[in-house]
């Protein structure tokens, strides 16, 4: 009983964390992209905690094959599309993978940090044109 509840909750976890990789405020036409999102991280979720119910010795091998079946179909199914979209469904495969395992809090810090990254990247480059201080005979200024 316990287990099914685990499972019910990774999978909530999972496809929460997952849309929200591809919501972006203020877009308009973004709701395909947060359900594929979704989905995609709902499906790594499901595979990856199916795959860890097995008790036996080969279950690091069933969860080994489970990642490289949700990459690899990711990476083949997302063949025509941009590279963005592309790298927005393999995150958000990944997200189902972490959540998958059971480890949510860090499913939720690696959705922070890509979303971060994806959404606001291009403030941290905006401003990457830094020259040191130098006085008139062209050495560096020391700052006391």
């Amino acid at each position: 009983m316990f287990s099914l509840i685990a499972f019910i909750l990774k999978l909530l976890f999972g496809a929460i964390l997952g849309g929200a990789l591809a919501y972006e405020p203020g877009k308009i036409r973004s709701e395909s992209r947060i359900l594929y999102s979704a989905l995609i991280s709902l499906i790594a979720v499901s595979l990856v905690s199916i795959s860890g119910f097995s008790s036996d010795n080969s279950a690091g091998f069933v969860l080994g094959a489970s990642i490289f079946t949700v990459i690899t179909a990711v990476i083949l199914l997302t063949r025509d599309q941009n590279f963005d979209q592309r790298l927005l469904y393999i995150f958000s495969a990944v997200v189902g993978i972490i959540c998958g395992t059971g480890h949510i809090f860090y499913g939720i810090f690696f959705t922070i940090i890509v979303y971060l990254v994806i959404n606001m990247g291009h403030q941290l480059f905006e401003n990457n044109d830094i020259e040191p201080d130098t006085d008139d005979t062209g050495k560096i200024k020391i700052l006391k």
